[in-house]
Order: C-alpha cells, then sequence, then structure tokens
C-alpha cells in the first residue's frame, strides 16, 4: 500500500483500517492501535480509467490531494 510519504509498512498479524481523513491505522495482536499513513485523497473531475494492473487513474494524469475529500471506506 502506498501512502503520501511512500510505501506504508503493516506489523504481521495486524488488521488494518483506514479512516474518513485516508489514515492507515493497524492494530496489533496486543489489541493496541496506532496510525501508519495516510493514503492521498483527490477528488476527480471525470471518469476515472482501470489500467492493467487493476489501478483507477485520471485520464489527465496523477491529480493533487484534495484536504476536504473523505473515503467512504468501511472499517
Amino acid at each position: 500500500m502506498l501512502g503520501d510519504g511512500g510505501p506504508l509498512q503493516a506489523p504481521p498479524n495486524s488488521a488494518l483500517s483506514i479512516g474518513a481523513d485516508g489514515t492507515v491505522s493497524a492494530k496489533g495482536v496486543d489489541g493496541k492501535s496506532s496510525a501508519i499513513g495516510r493514503l492521498k485523497l483527490v477528488s476527480p473531475d471525470g471518469a476515472l480509467q482501470r489500467g492493467a494492473d487493476g489501478l483507477l487513474r485520471s485520464p489527465q494524469g496523477d491529480l493533487s490531494a484534495d484536504d476536504t475529500a473523505r473515503s467512504k471506506a468501511r472499517t
């Protein structure tokens, strides 16, 4: 998983969750949760295209981060 600061490293056997602001947290086997990074959230103007690798991309190239965007991910 790639975060806004580079690859995210999750501890082995941890459960991951993604907050509305893109914060990725890992809950270890000890029950403690800690933030391990943040995903870049964007607001595309148009349709995204799925690449051969399964990732969605904008035809305009890299999109700028949108600090007001919120994730709809479920944890």
